[in-house]
């Protein structure tokens, strides 16, 4: 959920018997590569004149996405601009767009959203580039541990929601396989490739996190990702918040509401998830 699975970075981290301290010394220590990665990955793509401008656009993206509108009212980017460069990033698979499901839009105000699609650059963005000074003069003191909200469910504030997202959506969007019987796919019960999946959202509204529909068993299944700390914080309300999920699907669809977990569920909120027709996805389920 930090840096994607990629091998590059994967070689870089130092494994060590302790999570947190391998995190920290891999990613919060001076000797660490991944604050100059950024520059690497920008420099790719842009040219140096358009680099602070780049990270500008990106970073005004934050955890829940921006129109075309609202990063030009955050950057203070011309609209031109932040199109033309938009476009890029989406072509580099940098960031990528949300079409809300179920409407049409129009892509200047209500109707497209942009994300960080990179592992990495959530990371960096939501995380890293905050304690830039500090990493920099940093050789033992552990950073990553003060970042953590909760230890025990490894909970970063402003990462870890949009990071689960991105994990459960890049699972999805390998399109699924019938083999796959212990994975999301058996849970979702979708058994061939002919679906697609999307998100929703209406001003004013809560956001669905993830829409998945198929053409063959007519079925469109409202998914709720939620990265919780603890136990403790498993309780009916999610089960709630899946229920609010507004949405119309095409004629002659069914709804089917899923909440996806990072935490085993408690006895309670499985009696309670049966009683609401919700199904209940937990991590171990997505692989």
């Amino acid at each position: 959920m930090m840096i994607g699975g990629v091998p590059y970075y994967l070689n870089r981290i130092f494994y060590t018997k302790n999570f947190i301290n391998a995190i920290n010394k891999s990613f919060f220590t001076r000797s660490t590569i991944f604050l100059d990665e950024i520059d690497e990955i920008i420099n790719l793509e842009f040219n140096k004149s358009s680099k602070a401008r780049v990270r500008a656009l990106i970073s005004s993206l934050g955890q829940n996405g921006k129109t075309i509108t609202n990063i030009c009212c955050s950057t203070g980017i011309p609209e031109s601009t932040v199109r033309d460069n938009i476009e890029k990033l989406v072509d580099y698979g940098l960031v990528f767009e949300k079409k809300s499901m179920g409407k049409p839009l129009k892509k200047n105000k209500s109707g497209i959203k942009y994300y960080m699609r990179d592992f990495y650059l959530n990371f960096y963005f939501q995380v890293l580039d905050g304690f830039r000074d500090q990493i920099k003069e940093n050789t033992k003191s552990n950073i990553f541990s003060g970042i953590l909200s909760s230890k025990a469910g490894f909970y970063i504030p402003n990462f870890s929601g949009l990071a689960f997202e991105l994990l459960i959506e890049s699972i999805i969007d390998r399109r699924a396989n019938p083999t796959m019987q212990e994975s999301i796919f058996s849970k979702l019960e979708i058994r061939d490739k002919n679906y697609y999946f999307g998100y929703h959202w209406e001003q004013n509204s809560t956001q669905i996190d993830l829409i998945v529909e198929s053409s063959v068993d007519r079925e469109s299944r409202i998914l709720e990702a939620k990265w919780i700390s603890t136990k403790a914080g498993l309780t009916d309300r999610y089960l709630e918040q899946v229920l609010q999920k507004a949405y119309t699907p095409p004629r002659g669809y069914r709804l089917s509401y899923h909440l996806v977990i990072s935490k085993t569920p408690t006895k309670g909120l499985r009696e309670s998830a049966k009683k609401l027709n919700i199904e209940i996805i937990e991590l171990t389920d997505l692989f």
